[in-house]
C-alpha cells in the first residue's frame, strides 16, 4: 500500500478531528524534523509556558543536544488569532538537562477573583 501525502490543511483538520492516522503522521513529521512539522505545530497549539516547558522534554529525547546552552523560537496561537513568539532556552550539561527556561512577552487577556 503506498504512503499517503497529507497536506498542512489536511493534517491540521485530521488531528482536531480525533483522526488516529492523522496524528500518527503528525508525530512522525515533528520527529524526523520535516519542514511540514513546523507549520503544523504552528497551526494546532496556542501559546502556553506550560506546553513550552513540556517541549523541552521532547526536544532533549529526540534531538542530540550535548553541552551548551540551546536556543529554541515557538510560534503559537496563529490558528486562535492570538499569535505569539515564545523562547525556550535549554541547558545541557553532559548530555543531561541542566535548566529549561521559558520566556516571551505577555499580554493580560482576562482576570478574575476565586473565593474560598
Amino acid at each position: 500500500m503506498a504512503r499517503r501525502e497529507w497536506t498542512l490543511e489536511e493534517l491540521t483538520d485530521g488531528v482536531r478531528g480525533g483522526d488516529r492516522r492523522a496524528l500518527a503522521r503528525a508525530i512522525s513529521l515533528v520527529e524526523n524534523g520535516d519542514p511540514l512539522a513546523y507549520p503544523l505545530v504552528r497551526d494546532l497549539y496556542p501559546a502556553t509556558g506550560s506546553a513550552a516547558a513540556a517541549f523541552a522534554g521532547l526536544l532533549v529525547r529526540t534531538l542530540a543536544l550535548d553541552q551548551g546552552e540551546y536556543r529554541f523560537a515557538i510560534e503559537q496561537g496563529y490558528e486562535m488569532g492570538r499569535p505569539s513568539l515564545i523562547e525556550l532556552v535549554l541547558t545541557m550539561r553532559s548530555g543531561t538537562l541542566r535548566l529549561a527556561t521559558v520566556g516571551g512577552a505577555a499580554v493580560v487577556v482576562t482576570e478574575g477573583t476565586i473565593e474560598a
